[in-house]
């Protein structure tokens, strides 16, 4: 394989890396919302805003009072309890949801492309070899050309 082709290959390797990094992230995002009920991606990685009508709440008690009070209808009640059980099920103490696939697919985050490592530092200490010969030529060039112009003024 010359140099061309496997700059190519090293270029279209990152890009299939970044391309599976992104579509486990996503595949993180969709998991978050269906498991938490949440209405987009964007709610279910943000916790605070996902369970925000639970803090005026400091546990179930309060609101079962809130409905036997008639404070909050029978479908809110339902709902808020549902999000509480959620809450106690997914997240975990630092405010993060934390269950078991979420926690095997963040493990390959880092395992992702780790096969192709070798030949991605083989074709960069070429690239890196390659810059530095086109240097070294462009200097010795300008060398000769300062040279030329000297002599010329001679």
């Amino acid at each position: 394989m010359d140099y061309r082709e496997m700059q190519k290959e090293a270029t279209r390797i990152r890009s299939d890396i970044g391309t599976a990094h992104t579509l486990i992230l996503d595949t993180l995002s969709r998991y978050k919302k269906k498991k938490l009920g949440a209405r987009s991606k964007k709610l279910a990685e943000d916790m605070t805003l996902l369970f925000s009508d639970l803090e005026i709440y400091e546990n179930k008690v309060d609101i079962q009072n809130a409905y036997g009070y008639a404070s909050i209808t029978e479908k809110e009640y339902y709902r808020l309890l549902d999000l509480w059980e959620k809450r106690e099920q997914f997240v975990d103490k630092s405010g993060k949801f934390a269950d078991r696939v979420t926690e095997m697919l963040t493990a390959l985050l880092p395992q992702i492309g780790a096969e192709y490592l070798d030949f991605l530092e083989e074709a960069q200490g070429l690239k890196n070899e390659n810059d530095r010969n086109i240097r070294e030529v462009g200097v010795a060039n300008q060398k000769a050309a300062y040279e030329r112009y000297i002599r010329g003024l001679t």
